[in-house]
């Protein structure tokens, strides 16, 4: 199954602050202009503090570089965000598989999440992860991340994306270094927790900077056979031109987990079995692989002393592989009360198609349930994208002018099948 679409975004932003200056004139990290003491104030500049503007009002809160550095191993992008107000965050397994989250009560896919400003909500599925039971997928971690802006509600156009409705979180990319450096790191813990990262800093050459990250965490879990491993590959790129004025960037982001899903099991049996119960994998089981790709290659260039163009152009891949098992000698029945994860099936639906396959697993197994007791589920996104904007400092207003469209296409794939031989598969029209 394959499915198209094109989304365009635009925004628009008069927002009244401090006026915004570039060039030689010194500012602060966000942009507003620095004032030295001065002895005396003029008459004139008394008058204009009288009606100097008013910031645009939204709610906003940062997590900071420090409190991600010193974040546990084992945290991940979603569950950090639990530090924050009107966010609840958690993840069934390690190295955030099944993570759940709602912001202000939305949940998944009714708020955004960006990096860097790139929208990594899915445009069919609408979620950033544990979408349409993507179990595993995961497009970062906290090993690609600086800090995160989290903008609470509908609110300043020129941070929001779409899907946006209850909010917008925004990872900031890891940035290279002026100074060449790195680092190694290692670490154990419970439920054979393990994890390894390395980093390394180029420098600057000729003005060109790098970092190269990598980090790997593996892990068994804390509920029975749902071990997990998790390896992050990351670059940043940046070269400054025009005196510093302006430059050139690149991020890329390769994101693998290979690991079993946690499935949600009786009470009964966890007050028989214990707290981290899970069904055996000689009952039933789901192998997951997914891997998510992120490139942004961007230009910010200042256009004359009161104007900012920032243009930037992105590719995203998620590649999402499931096979699930389910023994049919352990199906629900009299002496087994439980419906199992995934259990095969008593109806051969597919003979009723049009043109059914020839597959007739009574006649090759003598049950339709041990001729369907393995399934494969399959998708595959690709999406790029174009995100321009213009920021103009004008006397006594900063107006962002911007938009976002992407081209997105998605691939489904379901197929029964035994002993690796495909025996049936479904398809369904394109959508725009």
């Amino acid at each position: 199954m394959k499915k198209t679409a094109m989304i365009l975004a635009l925004a628009a932003a008069g927002v009244v602050e401090a006026p915004l200056v570039f060039g030689s004139t010194p500012t602060t990290d966000d942009g507003t202009v620095q004032v030295g003491k001065v002895s005396k104030v003029s008459k004139a500049a008394a008058e204009a503090k009288k009606h100097a503007p008013l910031k645009a009002p939204y709610s906003e809160h940062v997590i900071s570089k420090k409190t991600i550095r010193n974040a546990s191993s084992m945290a991940n992008a979603q569950t950090i965000l639990a530090r924050e107000p009107s966010i609840n965050a958690s993840s069934a397994g390690p190295n955030g598989v099944r993570s759940t989250i709602t912001f202000r009560a939305f949940n998944s896919g009714q708020f955004s999440e960006t990096f860097d400003g790139i929208p990594l909500n899915g445009a069919f599925n609408g979620g950033a992860t544990n979408q349409a039971s993507e179990r595993n997928a995961v497009p970062l971690t906290l090993n690609d991340i600086s800090s995160i802006n989290i903008y609470n509600g509908i609110n300043n156009p020129s941070v929001n994306s779409y899907n946006s409705l209850g909010g917008t979180i925004n990872y900031r990319p890891r940035q290279p270094s002026h100074k060449f450096g790195g680092s190694v790191g290692i670490g154990y813990g419970s439920f054979g927790t393990f994890h390894w990262d390395a980093l390394i800093n180029t420098g600057s050459l000729d003005g060109f900077r790098s970092l190269f990250a990598y980090n790997r965490q593996t892990s068994n879990g804390w509920l029975a056979n749902d071990g997990d491993q998790n390896t992050n590959y990351y670059y940043a790129g940046v070269m400054p031109y025009n005196q510093d004025q302006s430059k050139v960037y690149a991020y890329v982001i390769v994101n693998r987990n290979v690991g079993y899903t946690p499935h949600s099991v009786p009470l009964a049996l966890i007050n028989q079995y214990g707290y981290n119960y899970n069904w055996p994998l000689n009952y039933s089981y789901s192998s997951q692989t997914d891997t998510e790709l992120t490139a942004i290659l961007g230009d910010k260039s200042l256009l004359n002393s009161f104007t900012l163009l920032n243009a930037k152009v992105y590719a995203q891949n998620n590649n999402y592989h499931r096979t699930s098992y389910t023994n049919p000698a352990y199906d629900q029945s009299a002496s087994q009360p439980y419906y199992l994860p995934n259990q095969s099936t008593g109806y051969p639906f597919w003979l009723s198609y049009p043109v059914p396959p020839t597959y007739v697993p009574a006649n090759v197994f003598g049950s339709t349930h041990y001729g369907t007791d393995y399934h494969l589920y399959e998708e595959i996104r690709n999406t790029l994208g174009f995100q321009p904007y213009l920021r103009f400092a004008l006397p006594h207003n900063t107006v962002t002018v911007g938009g976002n469209v992407n081209y997105s296409m998605e691939a489904l794939r379901q197929i029964e099948w035994v002993g690796g031989r495909m025996l049936w598969s479904s398809r369904a029209l394109n959508r725009s």
